[in-house]
C-alpha cells in the first residue's frame, strides 16, 4: 500500500505538533522554580570543593546569565532550624552529605580547603539548574596544618583574612595564597599578643590561638544575637543574584562586626572590644511601611538620645531593623 502525499503531509504534520508540543511541555516544567525550604544552621567539614562554570544564558525562562561559583561537598554533623519556612526539614540535614553551592563574592569572602571545618547558613532554593543549597554567612574555622615561609595554599589566604580582622596583617596589603615576610612578621606580632615563642612559624600552639580567637568572641554573645545576625544591610545596586534578579546586599553580620571591634570575653562572661570597652547590642525600630506611626519621629528621636548616652559607657552596636537591606514594600 502507497501513502499518499496529503496521507504524509498529514502524518507528518501530527508528528510535528507533537514535538512542538513535547519542547514547550519540557520548556515549561524547566522553568519551574522550586519553593524555597527553610534556613539552616549548620556545621559541617568540607570534603570537596570545585570551581565551576555554567552557560545557562537563554536555556529557560527568564533568561539567566552566566556566572560563576563553587561546587562544594559536606559532610553535615549539626543542622539547627534557623528560620521555619518553605518545605523541608532541617534536622533532615544532620549527619548527611550534602552537595552546595556557594557563589563566587561569598567564596571570596571566607575561602575554605578540603578537610575545613566550617559553620554556615543555607537554604535549598534550588531551581531547574540547582538543585540543591546555597550555603552563606558562612565562617572557616582553625588552620588545618603547619604553616611557615614558602607554604601555598587556600589555608594560607584564610590566615591572612584571620590576621587581617585581629589587626596584624595590614588591610591595604592584598591577601594571597603564598606565605612571605609580610605574613611572617604578622605571624610573630600575633605571637606576641598571645605570649607565644616568635617564629614566624604556624605551628600547633599558633594554630590552637588562631582557632580560640575565631571562636572566643562568639561565647558570650547576648542570648537573642547570633553570628550570622546583620547590624547592617545596605543594597548593592551595580551587583544582582543570578537567580533572582534581585540586588545582592552589603551586609556586617555579628561575626565580622565583631571581628572589627576586636571583640573578647573576659574572665566574667563579658563582652569587651579591644580597648577593654563593654559591647551591647541595640535593636533599631523604624522599619514600618507607609502609612508611618504618627510619633514615628519621636520614636527616632528617643532611639538617637538613647544611643548617644549608652555610647558614653559601651560600645553600642546598632541592630538593624531591615535585615534584607532592601526596600519595604508599601
Amino acid at each position: 500500500m502507497t501513502s499518499s502525499p496529503a496521507h504524509f503531509l498529514k502524518y507528518l504534520g501530527a508528528i510535528t505538533t507533537t514535538i512542538v508540543f513535547v519542547f514547550l511541555s519540557v520548556q515549561i516544567s524547566y522553568a519551574v522554580t522550586v519553593e524555597p525550604g527553610p534556613v539552616c544552621d549548620i556545621s559541617a567539614t568540607v570534603l570537596n570543593v570545585e570551581k565551576t562554570r555554567t552557560n545557562i544564558a537563554g536555556l529557560g525562562y527568564p533568561p539567566r546569565k552566566d556566572f560563576d561559583y563553587y561546587a562544594v561537598e559536606l559532610s553535615v554533623h549539626i543542622s539547627t532550624v534557623y528560620q521555619d519556612t518553605g518545605v523541608g526539614s532541617c534536622a533532615s540535614l544532620n549527619n548527611t552529605k550534602q552537595n552546595v553551592i556557594i557563589q563566587t563574592h561569598e567564596y571570596d569572602k571566607f575561602p575554605i580547603a578540603i578537610g575545613q571545618y566550617i559553620k554556615g547558613r543555607v537554604q535549598y532554593r534550588g531551581d531547574e539548574w540547582f538543585n540543591g543549597y546555597f550555603l552563606f554567612d558562612m565562617a572557616a574555622l582553625g588552620i588545618l596544618r603547619n604553616l611557615g615561609v614558602g607554604s601555598t595554599g587556600i589555608d594560607v589566604t584564610l590566615l591572612q583574612i584571620k590576621l587581617q580582622e585581629l589587626g596584624y596583617f595590614a588591610t591595604k596589603t592584598k591577601t594571597t595564597k603564598y606565605f612571605g615576610l609580610i605574613t611572617k612578621h604578622a605571624v610573630q606580632l600575633f605571637q606576641k599578643a598571645n605570649n607565644i615563642s616568635l617564629t614566624g612559624f604556624v605551628g600547633p600552639l599558633t594554630r590552637a590561638a588562631l582557632l580560640r580567637s575565631f571562636t572566643s568572641s562568639l561565647q558570650c554573645l547576648p542570648p537573642d544575637i547570633t553570628v550570622n545576625d546583620v547590624t547592617n544591610a545596605t543594597p548593592d545596586l551595580n551587583h544582582t543574584d543570578p537567580l533572582t534578579g534581585v540586588p545582592l546586599v552589603n551586609k556586617t553580620t555579628v561575626k565580622e562586626k565583631m571581628s572589627q571591634l576586636g571583640a573578647h570575653c573576659d574572665e566574667q562572661s563579658r563582652l569587651l572590644n579591644s580597648a577593654g570597652k563593654g559591647i551591647i547590642f541595640y535593636h533599631l525600630s523604624g522599619c514600618w511601611v507607609p502609612p508611618l506611626p504618627y510619633n514615628a519621629e519621636e520614636i527616632l528621636n528617643t532611639q538617637r538620645a538613647e544611643i548617644t548616652e549608652l555610647n558614653k559607657i559601651y560600645d553600642v552596636v546598632e541592630m538593624t531593623c531591615n535585615p534584607s537591606g532592601l526596600p519595604l514594600a508599601p
